[in-house]
């Protein structure tokens, strides 16, 4: 019975609000791509004296329509010293969709919801500036030309944080969870939870 009312109050939103988001509605990744870059321009466009780095669109003869933007990475010139492509869709918009949902799908008093949602995105967008230092970083070292001379154990922790945290699939679902717990539940749920749950036992255990 416990698990059924989960299901119907909980899982069931949880996937609506998911799916409506992920549907490819007209002209929403294009311009979430165009926010993507805009916000990512803003925060790393300069490195000092040493260089520079540009979000671009990907060209539309460039190919590879699974990415759609291109980072150039420049040197103090402005020469262009390496580019690397990147996905909005996988670096931003999925962990933000899967922490919208979690939260707007959570049982509690949408005032709550609404305040728990502010600090989720603060959270996940949070994250996803994180995700692309990652990848400036190593874009900012890679090449005979790089702006920053790279060490073996640079390379190696930059390309072990590539991997966990851009490559692997499973880490915009898991860091949306990670940040949704602490934004939206208090120490009362816990224990209000936890009483419904001891209820329904006895509950069944009486039925036997």
């Amino acid at each position: 019975m416990l698990l059924l009312k989960l299901i119907r109050q909980f899982f069931l939103p949880l996937l609506l609000v998911f799916v409506l988001l992920i549907i490819p509605w007209p002209g929403l990744r294009d311009g979430y791509a165009t926010a993507f870059r805009a916000g990512a321009n803003g925060l790393f466009s300069r490195f000092g004296p040493a260089g520079s780095v540009r979000f671009e669109p990907v060209p539309a003869d460039a190919g590879g329509q699974e990415h759609d933007t291109l980072v150039h990475f420049k040197d103090a010139q402005e020469r262009t010293v390496t580019k690397l492509l990147c996905d909005s869709r996988n670096m931003g918009y999925l962990p933000t969709v899967v922490q919208i949902a979690l939260i707007l799908a959570t049982p509690i008093a949408w005032s709550r919801r609404w305040r728990a949602l502010l600090w989720g995105l603060i959270g996940i967008t949070g994250f996803v500036a994180f995700k692309l230092l990652i990848l400036v970083l190593k874009g900012l070292s890679a090449g005979p030309d790089s702006v920053f001379a790279s060490t073996p154990f640079w390379t190696a922790l930059l390309d072990k944080a590539l991997l966990v945290f851009i490559r692997l699939p499973s880490t915009w679902l898991l860091v949306p969870v990670l940040i949704w717990i602490p934004v939206t539940f208090r120490r009362s749920d816990w224990e209000q939870w936890r009483q419904a749950a001891a209820r329904a036992r006895s509950s069944a255990q009486a039925g036997h």
